[in-house]
């Protein structure tokens, strides 16, 4: 009986040793494929650089895209607006239409969900910075993963 204890013992310790060494292998795994996502991201943007300025409809422009770690910076230029006539315009609303936007669109909510921060920029046909919006995972609320589920189950109706 003492042999039966000593041996389920050895079993328990290596059965422990071998799920901390499969946990350590799914980690570095897991942080290779962090690394190697966050590789192309920046060299999409990058590469991206090289097709700007853009014109995105009739009013504006993204004329610059950077990355800095996990931070993506852009910067519009708003062609039918002035800083000192900007007084008439609700920034705010802009800004809470610009993250509703972005926390409804797949390619920027996956961005969010890898916890990157979108800032963007706007400026008017002077450069003179008119607002300034960032936004990250919380500005998006609680539910950023409700979005998703909601999403594949409207795609699966249809």
């Amino acid at each position: 009986m003492l042999k039966n204890k000593k041996l389920s013992k050895k079993f328990l310790i290596l059965f422990i040793f071998i799920g901390l060494i499969i946990s350590i292998i799914i980690n570095n795994n897991l942080f290779k494929i962090s690394i190697f996502e966050d590789y192309i991201i920046k060299n999409q943007i990058n590469s991206f650089k090289d097709d700007l300025p853009l014109r995105v409809n009739s009013f504006s422009e993204l004329i610059d895209v950077n990355i800095e770690k996990r931070n993506i910076y852009y910067t519009y230029k708003l062609n039918s607006i002035h800083k000192k006539n900007s007084s008439s315009y609700n920034f705010k609303k802009f800004k809470s239409k610009v993250q509703n936007s972005l926390c409804e669109e797949e390619d920027t909510l996956e961005l969010l969900k890898k916890d990157y921060i979108l800032h963007y920029k706007y400026i008017d046909t002077n450069t003179e910075e008119l607002i300034n919006i960032k936004t990250n995972k919380s500005s998006c609320g609680k539910n950023i993963y409700d979005l998703e589920i909601i999403r594949k189950l409207i795609e699966e109706g249809n």
